[in-house]
């Protein structure tokens, strides 16, 4: 589907249409050491150094933390040496090598969906992070546009998980405190498609429940639970019903605010849980097993129908910067499509009406 722009025109030649392709071949340039460079931000600023890192690298644990603070021999301000129980500074700049591992090849082409002279958007692919993790250093969307444009990167103005498709809004350089501040005052309106197990009953719903970490999980810093009203961060989706089937329900999420797995727990919460989702409905074993490869995705698929969790980010509209609203659209992805067509007898609903 092509985007749709509200009184604006798209920029000449503000960035390539189709950069150039590219794919990490692993080839004898490839160091066998690399540098690991981390800024302190208020997430972790004042924070022990063992703390402050699970917080600059989504899905690193504290043990993991601790172990690289041990033995990698991490700098920060004025080349002093990070121990675990070191207090990070905000701004400093946290410097270690570590062996380079063995990871996916870059995407050889990632969509571009929009841009003008302020920003691009594109349709981010299931199983590439947005940013470095503590699994995957050059393996991330940021990661092929610091290779596809690295005079002028765009940086990323929002997250999606990493299984998640769909619009990924960035910013070209300059204009990052208007398109962050677009976010931290919701001033953006985002919707998602997704495929929930279960029939549900209401065409219209609207889920008001509060989210905060999970303090009884294995899985800490990823899964998250809903909480009793005032103990959390306050959350509501709206959700409209697109297409049944006999087993499952394809419903247009509409999230009023932007918390972390907020559609997938909500509507796990409301009963009807993503198909494919390993984290929301599963054991933390199970999704520790699969995120580590021991459990075969036939057997995946088996358990949650899918091989990741049926959501899409759909659409994106947002203010740009001379006062005009631009609204993004991102086709479904192909397995989402094919699971619909499968298992809805009407195949794939038309998503504009």
């Amino acid at each position: 589907m092509v985007s749709s722009l509200s009184n604006q025109a798209v920029a000449p030649n503000a960035l390539p249409e189709n950069p150039i392709d590219y794919q990490e071949d692993g080839d004898a340039d490839t160091p066998e050491l690399i540098d690991v460079r981390l800024t302190v931000d208020s997430r972790a600023a004042g924070l022990r150094a063992d703390i402050g890192l699970t917080r600059l690298m989504r899905r690193m644990r504290r043990h993991t933390a601790r172990a690289v603070l041990e033995q990698l021999g991490v700098t920060g301000y004025l080349g002093r040496t990070v121990r675990p129980g070191s207090r990070l500074i905000l701004g400093e700049e946290l410097h270690w090598q570590r062996r380079l591992k063995e990871e996916p090849p870059l995407p050889e082409h990632i969509p571009i969906i929009w841009q003008d002279e302020w920003s691009i958007a594109v349709n981010k692919p299931v199983g590439i992070p947005v940013h470095a993790t503590a699994r995957y250093f050059r393996f991330s969307v940021m990661a092929y546009m610091h290779k596809h444009f690295p005079e002028n990167t765009p940086q990323v103005a929002h997250r999606l998980d990493m299984d998640t498709t769909g619009v990924l809004l960035l910013y070209l350089p300059g204009n990052g405190h208007y398109f962050k501040n677009l976010f931290a005052e919701r001033l953006t309106k985002k919707s998602y498609i997704a495929i929930v197990q279960g029939v549900v009953s209401e065409d219209n719903f609207t889920i008001d429940a509060d989210i905060a970490q999970d303090p009884d999980t294995r899985l800490k810093g990823i899964r998250m639970k809903i909480v009793p009203k005032g103990q959390g961060m306050s959350s509501l989706t709206e959700v409209k019903v697109l297409a049944r089937s006999d087993k499952y329900t394809l419903v247009h999420c509409f999230p009023r605010t932007g918390r972390q797995h907020q559609i997938r727990l909500h509507m796990f919460h409301a009963g009807y849980p993503l198909v494919g989702d390993r984290l929301y409905g599963q054991s933390d074993d199970f999704f520790k097993a699969a995120a580590a490869g021991l459990i075969s995705e036939e057997d995946i698929v088996k358990e949650v129908f899918m091989r990741r969790q049926a959501l899409h980010a759909y659409s994106l509209s947002f203010p740009r910067p001379n006062g005009t609203t631009a609204t993004i659209y991102a086709p479904l992805p192909d397995d989402m499509s094919e699971f619909l067509a499968e298992n809805f007898s009407g195949g794939v609903p038309d998503l504009t009406k």
